[in-house]
């Protein structure tokens, strides 16, 4: 069997999925809006959804633990409720193409997501150098920080001014900085 979630559609998940067949959302929208719940990349085909909505309550939505099942977002990943959380496990990747580059929609103060994501970024090389590698990194010319680039200047420590945009780096008492997106 295949379901296909198109442009206009929204699944909307309360309970657990089990897929046997080919569950195709390339261009919907898939929101889990149940309990505490847990999600598999490879219940999608070609492991990807357009739009993914986080409503979960409990303790949110988490993907598997499990290497390599990364669930891939082409569009927006977005919150339907103030208090919905997602756990990672190092299974999220957010696409870049040609066409489009996913985003992470506005977090309310409640909500967080934990976990290593992997964000893409693509860049054309054009014709002349067609197979070049390119480096991406803020400019440190004229003495410019992490905090001027990344952290919008914030002078209270691991704070945004602007919540809800942005990111916050921490350290997280390890002593290494780690990614925060809460705020």
């Amino acid at each position: 069997a295949i379901l296909t979630v198109n442009s206009t559609g929204t699944l909307q998940v309360a309970g657990t999925i089990s897929n046997a067949g080919i569950l195709d959302a390339p261009l919907g929208t898939i929101e889990f809006n149940g309990g505490t719940q847990t999600i598999s990349g490879n219940v999608f085909k070609d492991r990807s959804v357009k739009n993914l909505i986080v409503s979960s309550a409990g303790s949110g939505l988490s993907l598997t633990n499990t290497a390599g099942d990364t669930l891939k977002i082409s569009g927006t990943l977005s919150f339907g409720t103030a208090t919905a959380d997602l756990t990672t496990n190092g299974n999220l990747t957010l696409l870049s193409t040609i066409n489009n580059t996913a985003n992470v929609d506005v977090l309310q103060p409640g909500n967080t997501i934990s976990g290593d994501v992997t964000v893409e970024r693509y860049i054309a090389t054009g014709t002349v150098h067609p197979k070049s590698w390119q480096l991406l990194a803020i400019s440190t010319s004229g003495g410019q920080t992490i905090n001027q680039a990344w952290q919008e200047a914030s002078t209270i420590p691991n704070s945004n001014p602007h919540p809800g945009y942005g990111i916050r780096i921490n350290n997280n008492g390890t002593g290494m900085g780690g990614f925060d997106a809460t705020t």
